[in-house]
């Protein structure tokens, strides 16, 4: 999983770095159930108070979405 944040986004590199590593727990946490494909993600501009209060259970319920989305066009 590759994952870009830049600093367009998020000024702060420790702000980067902690959405890196909420995306790479959850991520992990849901191996099991990711289809076998290449993931990156990219961060892109948006409110900077919602990066903020950016919460692990955030990131998992957003991967488990996409999970979703993709199994739903596999099928």
């Amino acid at each position: 999983m590759g994952i870009s944040i830049s600093k367009k986004v998020l000024k702060r590199a420790t702000d980067r770095n902690r959405i890196k590593r909420l995306l790479r727990e959850s991520y992990r946490e849901m191996r099991e159930k990711i289809p076998e494909v290449d993931v990156h993600v990219v961060a892109r501009e948006g409110e900077p108070q919602r990066w903020d209060k950016l919460k692990k259970k955030d990131i998992f319920r957003e991967l488990e979405n996409w999970i979703h989305e993709i199994q739903g066009h596999r099928e």
